[in-house]
């Protein structure tokens, strides 16, 4: 399940963090220092990408 949501994420929650001119890198604005990963405003991203309704349970009547 792990390696199934970090790839969704990758593919699709973090792509407005992603830099035009080089896809398999985040834009400054949302850089971590280290180059590896999102930076706090990358997070904040990925988690507004992120619709909660997908976390509610369906419910049949």
């Amino acid at each position: 399940m792990r390696v199934e949501l970090n790839d969704w994420i990758r593919d699709s929650a973090d792509l407005p963090m992603r830099a035009p001119e080089d896809p398999g890198q985040f834009t400054d604005e949302y850089r971590h220092s280290s180059k590896y990963g999102p930076n706090q405003a990358g997070h904040r991203a990925i988690a507004a990408a992120i619709d909660p309704a997908i976390f509610e349970e369906e419910t049949t009547s």
